[in-house]
């Protein structure tokens, strides 16, 4: 005779506090509004100095901070993404690439792309980097009365970074540092996969839209991990008398899910050139009509941070910089973080951590 399976005992009140938590939560979304827009007053802590603005795009600076020594003499320019908002460099007091440098001794200036006006649709990727990389790279120069500048560049803005460093020909670029920059668009991530020539017909598309609308992005981008949805939802829960938590939750949420527009011409080269035929790395060059950027070309000091897990930008994609680079001194460090490791200055089990900003900042002084 089979002996009978226990079953184990109920707990009555620990589901009913499960209950009532999933009750609180469905009425919390006037709450979640509230706290989201508090959460986006906290954007930016980091104080700047407006010094250009051209279109769509704006340089910024941000003074030293109160009593640290400047330990590297030349400035750095900090180039993000084309596709989200630039707050992702200056996101949240504690998180912020940009007060990490700025406590390290680094002078700092950032370049924001901003959301394209219908004018700039016909902009070319070219006209990107000389016109409005170019002149942020000249203010920057003649503002901290610089020969030279540093380059750091942020997933997409680290390819434009690499790009533009060809076109320099180290005239008035010292050193690059790339942090989850794709070059290897060839690689395995879904974006690659996404954009392949034979189902993903990218000129139809700028046609149609002109500059990409934020809303085709923000319908994709979270396929890119299918749960988050659910994850976030879950967490929101858990977390949803916790609101010191839920402003610094909500902040990376509105960098995460408010995308912007992405100038439709920069969109048709990057896709044809970058992801369909992948001339970075198959032929260490990327032609413009008006001249070529040859990799070749560069000859500085370059650091590339890889971050291990990147879904966004695969590792491979990334490490393949030091190969490309024929006449750079091309120092990799990887580590095993995720894609906005760097950025924010939180580890692979999203604890904070000063390794990636001490490495960049160490790297600066030691070329400087």
């Amino acid at each position: 005779m089979e002996k009978e399976t226990e079953q184990p005992a109920v707990n009555v009140e620990e589901i009913q506090q499960e209950y009532q938590k999933i009750v609180k939560f469905m009425g919390s979304h006037d709450k979640f509004q509230d706290l989201r827009e508090k959460a986006r007053k906290c954007l930016n802590p980091t104080p700047r100095e407006l010094l250009y603005r051209e279109h769509s795009v704006s340089l910024y600076y941000y003074p030293p901070k109160e009593g640290v020594e400047a330990k590297v003499q030349r400035p750095l320019l900090v180039v993000p993404s084309l596709v989200n908002k630039p707050c992702i460099m200056d996101l949240f007091e504690g998180e912020s690439f940009i007060s990490g440098m700025l406590e390290r001794g680094v002078a700092v200036y950032m370049l924001e792309w901003g959301e394209p006006t219908p004018g700039q649709k016909k902009s070319s990727l070219y006209q990107y980097l000389k016109q409005y990389l170019g002149r942020a790279v000249r203010r920057t120069r003649r503002h901290a009365g610089s020969d030279t500048v540093y380059l750091a560049g942020y997933c997409l803005g680290g390819t434009l970074s690499v790009l533009y460093s060809a076109l320099d020909r180290g005239e008035q670029i010292a050193g690059l540092c790339t942090m989850v920059t794709p070059l290897n668009f060839h690689d395995k991530g879904l974006l690659s996969w996404w954009a392949k020539e034979e189902h993903f017909d990218v000129d139809k598309i700028v046609d149609s839209y002109g500059n990409i609308p934020a809303d085709f992005f923000a319908s994709s981008f979270p396929w890119l991990v299918p749960t988050a949805s659910i994850k976030k939802a879950k967490t929101l829960m858990n977390k949803q008398e916790d609101e010191a938590f839920l402003i610094n939750f909500l902040a990376l949420d509105i960098w995460l899910t408010e995308n912007i527009d992405f100038p439709g011409e920069v969109y048709r080269e990057v896709i044809k050139k970058g992801y369909q035929k992948n001339v970075l790395t198959n032929e260490k060059s990327w032609k413009f009509e008006e001249e070529e950027a040859r990799l070749s070309d560069i000859n500085f000091p370059v650091l590339n941070m890889v971050a291990q897990y990147d879904h966004v930008s695969p590792a491979d994609s990334c490490a393949v910089l030091e190969d490309l680079l024929d006449n750079a001194n091309v120092e990799t460090a990887s580590y095993p973080g995720g894609h906005l490791s760097f950025a924010l200055g939180r580890d692979v089990r999203n604890k904070h951590t000063s390794v990636y900003w001490d490495k960049i900042a160490g790297w600066l002084e030691s070329i400087d």
